[in-house]
């Protein structure tokens, strides 16, 4: 399952950590990508490409008019990712 972190901020680098690190992360604020103390990849948003995605988790700051959300294919909340089937 290919997961992809949209927003990096607490909780979802606290989800990544349980998760293992090595996760990936797309975020606004980030103009040149980099790899975090969890050896997670943190991209800028205009990098996401649906077709590398199975399900997209969005930090609650995400406004739904967001582009990602135009193309993700599978957007879920934090919340819902506890919610679903284990991963």
């Amino acid at each position: 399952m290919r997961l992809s972190f949209i927003g990096y901020g607490k909780t979802t680098k606290a989800i990544a950590k349980v998760l293992g690190g090595k996760q990936i992360f797309f975020d606004d604020k980030v103009k040149e990508s980099f790899e975090d103390e969890n050896k997670n990849i943190i991209y800028p948003s205009n990098r996401f490409n649906p077709n590398e995605s199975d399900i997209e988790i969005l930090t609650p700051s995400i406004p739904p008019h967001h582009p990602i959300l135009k193309v993700a294919k599978n957007p879920i909340s934090e919340y819902d990712l506890f919610l679903a089937e284990p991963i």
